[in-house]
């Protein structure tokens, strides 16, 4: 009757060990992304099981803020993402506390804290993220480099080189943004970005009939683009 009793008693440690692990594993495994309210139910109800080690709990955190951002619940999502780094400081981590402050508009905040990851981890990322938010700051010169960086590192980043050209534009300087365009739409043939920066680029180095003509014919691939529609009426 002991043995039995004591079996009785593994076995239902080996359930409860089991049951956490599954809790766990349906937060991290959940894509906060594409799933943004499954993940924070389930990454909130591993947290509110009071297990897990301080890196599992951050993981846990970092997932739920995330889904909270996507949800638009910044102040949810600052304050998982604050946590999660606290306990388990980390480059991605802090990459993804400053592109929280980044979608709160707090610009100057996300630059300074990609700078401090830059200092000691050199990742594509990291320059990208930083040349988007300097790109948000109209500091073009400073997105160019950060962008290069990131290019460097990952050459066919569609994102760098997007926001490469863009900057490039908004600096006037068609000439060169025009082969970063270019290529980009090499890389991306069905989405309407490549093609808007193209045409700025052709049309600031003074090709401006090119430009129209291929902003005429990319609305047709694009119907409504606003982007598109606002450079046909800007450059009219």
């Amino acid at each position: 009757m002991k043995l039995l009793t004591t079996l009785c008693f593994v076995v239902f440690l080996l359930a409860a060990e089991f049951a956490k692990a599954d809790k766990e594993q349906h937060c991290l495994d959940t894509n906060p992304n594409e799933k943004p309210r499954v993940a924070v139910a389930a990454c909130t109800e591993f947290l509110n099981s009071q297990i897990g080690t301080k890196v599992q709990k951050s993981n846990a955190l970092l997932v739920r803020g995330v889904g909270h951002r996507v949800l638009g619940e910044l102040s949810e999502s600052l304050d998982d993402i604050q946590k999660a780094s606290k306990l388990h400081e980390s480059p991605g981590t802090l990459r993804m506390l400053a592109w929280t402050y980044r979608e709160m508009k707090e610009y100057a905040r996300a630059e300074e804290i990609y700078t401090q990851v830059l200092l000691d981890d050199d990742h594509w990322q990291g320059w990208l993220s930083r040349c988007v938010v300097r790109h948000d700051l109209d500091k073009y010169t400073l997105a160019v480099s950060d962008c290069e960086n990131a290019i460097r590192r990952d050459p066919e980043n569609t994102d760098a080189l997007y926001f490469l050209a863009s900057a490039y534009n908004f600096l006037n300087d068609g000439q060169k943004a025009k082969p970063i365009a270019s290529r980009l739409v090499e890389l991306e043939p069905d989405t309407p970005r490549g093609y808007i920066e193209l045409a700025w680029a052709l049309y600031l180095s003074g090709h401006k009939e090119e430009a129209t003509g291929l902003a005429r014919g990319s609305l047709l691939r694009f119907p409504e683009d606003p982007d598109l529609l606002h450079f046909l009426k800007v450059v009219r």
